[in-house]
């Protein structure tokens, strides 16, 4: 908060205060002999609490505990604060307690028991009081571990804010009338030191505070009070809180001048407990310090003898007798108001009517509209009254002004003026009747409408003689209120002249009439003759009141529930109707029939399927109440039916024109629903063939008849197709007891394995036979019906694709059978990415994936338009750095989501090819390796270096020696050839020390040599029609096995490029094959 220089004394008294409450706590001492010290760390103030956190301790003794939770933290903080109460602005403390987060409670130990509490009061720019509050903490056991008994409550003080506040009798006095005059300087909050200002050292600084505007110190303070005994003018009121000066015979003259009162720096008061210290917070000023001394002047004013103002006239513009002429006395004169819009507009506002404020406010607005009207002509002030629309005065308005003494000359005090604005004779609408009046109400009669004159008086005889009664009811507009009859209300209306000026008009009890709309009932004066009044009365008409319709009739149906079509052919419908806002016309028993009978028949239909119920007799329970009985008939509806009830206004007494009861009644349409995990059009082939799935036919509003054989169920099932020989036959042989289960409104199939592959469709009917009480079949509902298809298959248009194709782009044609693909595959992307995944490969799949992503990316997937959306065209874009050096293949496996009616993964029938160029050959690696050099002028790219496929894959050798022999054993050696090679062209030889076994490639590749030295090499020869390879192994001893395979597939076809810049690949390619093994060719 920011501080005010000269109001700096509450720190003192916060200083002095942290002191006294640190040297001596507050104690109270509990019931049970227990003590809690409430200790503050400061005194809490209003201001304080609005700047920043206030802190209170609670001490109990050193062997109880306060209650806490795990952080230390009173665990049960609501219970205190709800235990906090205020003895004054008790709202304004419950709002600032039950802010979350204003009070906290902290438990803490001064000597190792959780004895202290620290109550923090969190800072709150809202908070505001008026008075000193005195806080009254009403402690509970429950806050204390262990503590069966009751605690006394601990208090402490919020201090408000001090207010001071000027009043008294000098308030605008004269300059001679100051004696006795008194100034009264009121405190809030705190109170006057009398002991220091009863002090002349203090006292005449505090007097000095009176001041003008200039700063000076008023006049009389110097001149007269400080020349007095204080005890002559000086007291103090209402407990200190009051100074009174009371102003004795002035000794000098007096000024007219505004003097203020300087609160100074607060040193002269007590505050926050009535303690005299310095003050560092605001004194707050409520309401004006200062007063005004008047000029000792006086005279009369002499309004002019031809005041003579009419309602009338003012709404007739007559400037003549709209006129108000004020004289000052000779010698005085007005203020300078002609050309100052704001003295005018003073002037203005202190006319005050004494009724009917608002219309007087007309005038007020017109003449500050235009301040021409107000004319001055040295001591003369006119002012014209302007014409003003719709100025009504219900009697003579009395206007008293006070001239204000801005536009007096200084010190002239005026006495009040009178003025009268005469009421034109007129009639004044009153009574319980007006402004409103429902429809019903007008009809039961005994409402009153009092017609009183103003400034005029009826004839004595109005209310007596017919002639004049009914030519005063005659002046109502009683036939422009719907079918009402005007001669009844004039006939029957009663008519009471209370006194001169007032008639009462009782309303007579009419009979029902329909209301067009909410007509209003007008009086017209000028209708009336002279003979009903003593006067000519204003001929305007006067609104009386408005017939309100009443609020839409409401209709309340009674209907049984739960029927059906069949307990209607059967009994037909009884309900009854409940009216709100209306009644019953006395005839509608009659009038409501069907014709010829009924004149104005209600009207039971369902327009959805044009059905129209017959009612058969109406019984008028009561004014408001119906019952409608419907006769029975056969509907065959098959879905609920839903009847709206049509009520003709002929059959109400008030309603004008016909209702519709939206859903009067309801009958319920049997209807079968056809369900079960084998619908929703995706059963096909293969899970009719697991079997499983089941069929259930669910009634609505009816039930099936239990206890009936297989076959009879069976008639549910209503086609005739040769799938439906098989299912029936399936079920038939079945050996399951729940194969058909049947329960209330339900029947259920569980359908076996059913040996179908073809395509076809079971349609259902559910015979009347089946059903309790029904005469005729039951359709399914919406015709559902249970489609079987067959097993899918895909096939593509192409099976092998060049290598070439895939870098320029290609398309794949898929074609499905016996299912569709889904039409969002064209744009679904997630849909697409998980097609294209369905195609994979076991080699080179880093070259795949760039295919597989950019065909996710940038691809296109067409449905073809001719093929009943079986037909999928997906286009591989161009993959410019696809390169594989063996033939991939690629299996394809479509996941089930690109289809729209079928729920299984289709498996393409047979792998995808992409194929190697063909490459023509020039000789071995190790033949063409002295011309590597002109080789390499040529295009890299286009020369191939052939790596062919391993002919010998593994090669096992046991050695077993022989007894009694030295270093010579048996060797057993089985070779693995490529797959390719196991024929009878192939021949396998393998020698060592002379031995040589040889064997056909079709033959068992397992050779036994005797008497082998184990330190001899093995030789293994592979000769084909066009290749013979040598492979050398050594004997050893033992078991040993040689794998001739990389352990990674090397074979294919490279560019001498890819070799002669890939030293790894190379290497590799070599720790395998020897240069005669590769060979070197050229592609187109």
């Amino acid at each position: 908060m920011k501080r005010n220089k000269t109001m700096k004394w509450l720190y003192a008294i916060l200083a002095f205060l942290l002191v006294f409450s640190t040297i001596t706590p507050f104690n109270v001492t509990a019931a049970g002999g227990i003590t809690v010290e409430l200790d503050q760390q400061d005194l809490i103030t209003e201001e304080r609490i609005v700047a920043g956190n206030q802190i209170i301790t609670l001490d109990l003794p050193d062997d109880k505990e306060w209650v806490k939770n795990a952080s230390n933290n009173l665990s049960k903080l609501d219970v205190l604060i709800s235990s906090m109460v205020a003895d004054v602005d008790n709202d304004k403390w419950e709002e600032y307690k039950n802010t979350p987060g204003n009070i906290t409670a902290t438990v803490s130990s001064s000597d190792g028991s959780n004895d202290l509490l620290t109550i923090t009061l969190k800072g709150d720019a809202s908070f505001k009081i008026s008075k000193n509050q005195t806080i009254t903490i009403n402690l509970t056991g429950a806050l204390i571990e262990n503590w069966p008994g009751e605690v006394e409550p601990v208090e402490f003080i919020i201090y408000a804010q001090p207010e001071i506040s000027l009043s008294g009798s000098v308030q605008e006095a004269s300059a001679s009338e100051l004696k006795g005059k008194t100034i009264e300087l009121n405190l809030l909050n705190a109170i006057w030191d009398e002991d220091k200002l009863k002090v002349w050292t203090n006292l005449g600084p505090f007097l000095d505070r009176f001041k003008d505007k200039d700063g000076n110190t008023w006049d009389v303070v110097e001149d007269t009070l400080k020349k007095s005994d204080p005890n002559d003018f000086l007291s103090f009121e209402d407990n200190s809180h009051i100074l009174k000066i009371k102003l004795p015979t002035i000794l000098a003259i007096v000024d007219t001048k505004t003097i203020t009162f300087d609160p100074g720096d607060g040193d002269d008061l007590k505050v926050a407990g009535y303690i005299s210290m310095e003050n560092d917070g605001d004194l707050l000023n409520k309401g004006s310090l200062s007063f005004k001394i008047n000029q000792a002047n006086s005279g009369n004013l002499d309004p002019s003898d031809s005041v003579n103002l009419t309602e009338k006239a003012i709404n007739n513009n007559e400037p003549s007798t709209t006129t108000i002429t004020l004289n000052l006395p000779n010698g005085s004169s007005w203020n300078n108001i002609t050309n100052d819009k704001y003295k005018q507009e003073l002037l203005i506002d202190s006319f005050k009517p004494s009724s009917e404020p608002e219309e007087w406010e007309k005038i007020k607005k017109e003449l500050k509209k235009n301040t021409t009207n107000i004319v001055v002509n040295s001591n003369t002030l006119t002012i014209t009254i302007p014409r003003v629309e719709d100025f009504t005065l219900t009697k003579d308005m009395v206007l008293k002004l006070n001239v204000p003494y801005q536009i007096l000359p200084d010190g002239l005090k005026l006495p009040t003026q009178e003025f009268v604005i005469e009421a034109e004779p007129k009639v004044i609408i009153s009574g319980n009747a007006t402004p409103k009046i429902s429809h019903d109400t007008l009809i039961k009669g005994g409402k009153v409408i009092e017609l009183t004159l103003v400034n005029a008086n009826w004839d004595w005889d109005v209310a007596l003689s017919t002639t004049k009664r009914e030519a005063l009811l005659s002046a109502f507009n009683w036939g422009d209120l719907g079918d009402l009859n005007a001669g009844e209300v004039i006939s029957k209306a009663d008519v009471v002249r209370t006194n001169n000026q007032k008639l009462k008009i009782t309303l007579p009890k009419l009979a029902s009439f329909k209301l067009s709309a909410n007509p209003e009932l007008i009086f017209n004066p000028a209708t009336i003759t002279s003979s009903l009044t003593d006067e000519d009365i204003q001929a305007d008409k006067a609104d009386v009141f408005t017939v309100e319709a009443l609020d839409e009739v409401k209709f309340k149906i009674n209907a049984p529930t739960g029927i059906n079509e069949f307990d209607f052919a059967s009994e037909g419908i009884k309900f009854t109707v409940t009216l709100t806002n209306d009644k019953w016309d006395q005839d509608v028993e009659i009038k409501g029939l069907p014709a010829p009978t009924g004149t104005a028949p209600f009207v039971l239909k369902d327009s959805d399927v044009n059905s129209t119920l017959t009612i058969g007799s109406i019984d008028r329970k009561s004014d408001t109440v119906i019952e409608i009985s419907v006769l029975k008939k056969d509907l065959l509806l098959f879905k609920d039916s839903v009847y709206d009830l049509t009520v003709p206004s002929n059959l109400l007494e008030f309603a004008s024109a016909p209702k519709t009861v939206k859903a009067a009644i309801k009958i319920a349409g049997v209807k079968a629903k056809l369900e079960g995990t084998a619908t929703g059009g995706d059963l096909d082939a293969v899970s009719l063939q697991k079997g499983g799935k089941t069929i259930i036919i669910t009634l609505a509003n009816a039930q099936f008849i239990e206890n009936l054989s297989v076959n009879d169920y069976l008639g549910v099932i209503s086609s005739s197709d040769p799938l439906t020989t098989k299912v029936k036959a399936a079920i038939t042989s079945s050996n399951d007891p729940k194969v058909v289960v049947v329960k209330g409104n339900k029947l259920t199939i569980k359908l076996p394995a059913v040996d179908f592959s073809g395509n076809g469709t079971l349609t259902f009917n559910v015979p009347e036979t089946l059903v309790k009480d029904s005469e005729y079949n039951i359709p399914i509902e919406n015709n559902e019906t249970i489609v079987v298809g067959g097993e899918a298959k895909v096939v593509s248009n192409t099976y092998t694709i060049s290598q070439a194709f895939i870098k320029n782009g290609t398309t794949i044609t898929l074609t499905l059978t016996d299912a569709k693909w889904d039409s969002t595959i064209t744009t679904n992307s997630s849909k697409k990415s998980a097609l294209m995944k369905g195609f994979t490969v076991e080699d080179q799949a880093d070259e795949w994936k760039k295919v597989i992503d950019e065909t996710i990316k940038t691809g296109s997937f067409v449905i073809d338009p001719n093929s009943n959306g079986t037909g999928l065209i997906i286009t591989i874009p161009k993959v410019n750095d696809y390169s594989i050096v063996r033939n991939q293949k690629v299996s394809v496996k479509i996941p089930k989501n690109a289809f729209s009616n079928y729920k299984y993964d289709i498996p393409l029938d047979q792998l995808i090819t992409i194929t190697i160029p063909p490459v023509s050959i020039n000789g071995s690696f190790e033949e063409v390796l002295s011309e590597i050099a002109d080789l390499a002028n040529n295009e890299l790219e286009n020369i191939r270096v052939v790596v062919p496929e391993k002919m010998v894959e593994t090669i096992k050798v046991t050695t077993v020696d022989m007894p009694g022999e030295q270093e010579t054993a048996v060797t057993t050696v089985e070779t693995t050839l490529n797959s390719s090679l196991l024929n009878s062209d192939t021949t396998v030889v393998v020698s060592s020390g002379g031995q040589e076994v040889e064997r056909a490639g079709d033959e068992p590749l397992v050779f036994v040599l005797s008497n082998v030295d184990f330190k001899e090499d093995l030789k293994i020869t592979v000769t084909t029609e066009d290749k013979t390879i040598e492979i050398y192994k050594k004997i050893g001893k033992g078991k040993k096995t040689y794998s001739e395979l990389p352990k990674n597939p090397l074979s294919g076809n490279y560019s001498l490029y890819q070799l002669l810049t890939d030293d790894k690949l190379l290497k590799d390619i070599f720790k395998y094959y020897s240069p005669s093994e590769l060979e070197v060719g050229t592609v187109n």
